[in-house]
């Protein structure tokens, strides 16, 4: 499908949270986003919304510049979800959201992903998330792509490591990924070759 004729149809398919996206709408309450929100997508889904918004207890008739952070975070996710994309693009969206609520935004998302049409694209710092929701884990550092590779890797490959002394090669290799002073310590994307190495050089971990 060419993306430039089709864009009103793909951009149906797209929910977005994040990024303060209705900042420029807080002056309307929840119920006045999503109408607006809904305007454009001819999938939206009031009852859907009506039911997401009961089950995280937001007020619909508040308005969006008087909710809380957390409240605006859950805001964004239901009106993401109400018109049933097929890929979701969340930043954060656990973040400032109480914990029971965390937990059911875990179990949506993870009902939404037993649908095998459904991509869920989402940028956090939280392990938990990355534990029950991801399958493939992007690290980003300043906004470059430092790795991809598929969860079950993590703990076979990166790695925080406490050095008795750091090796002067260690700054110009690419298996490091990062280090700090006081105490000596690096990040690593190859963790079993690197702890190989260094007990060869007789350095403490």
């Amino acid at each position: 499908m060419d993306i430039n004729q089709h864009e009103v149809q793909v951009k149906e398919w797209i929910g977005f949270a994040g990024g303060g996206l209705y900042e420029a709408f807080k002056q309307l309450t929840v119920d006045g986003l999503a109408e607006l929100v809904g305007h454009w997508y001819r999938n939206w889904d009031q009852q859907y919304y009506t039911l997401l918004t009961e089950r995280y207890h937001i007020n619909r008739k508040e308005k969006f510049a008087h909710c809380s952070m957390g409240t605006k975070k859950k805001v964004e996710f239901v009106l993401a979800m109400a018109h049933h994309p097929e890929l979701l693009i969340l930043d954060e969206p656990t973040a400032s959201v109480d914990l029971i609520s965390q937990q059911r935004m875990r179990e949506d998302l993870s009902q939404f992903m037993e649908d095998s049409d459904h991509t869920i694209v989402m940028a956090t710092h939280l392990q938990e998330e990355v534990k029950q929701l991801c399958d493939y884990i992007c690290l980003l550092d300043n906004g470059e792509i430092k790795d991809m590779f598929e969860k079950d890797e993590l703990q076979n490959r990166w790695a925080r490591l406490w050095l008795s002394d750091l090796p002067a090669h260690f700054k110009d290799d690419n298996r490091v990924w990062q280090i700090e002073e006081s105490p000596t310590q690096i990040v690593t994307n190859q963790l079993l070759e690197l702890e190989k190495e260094l007990q060869q050089q007789q350095i403490e971990i």
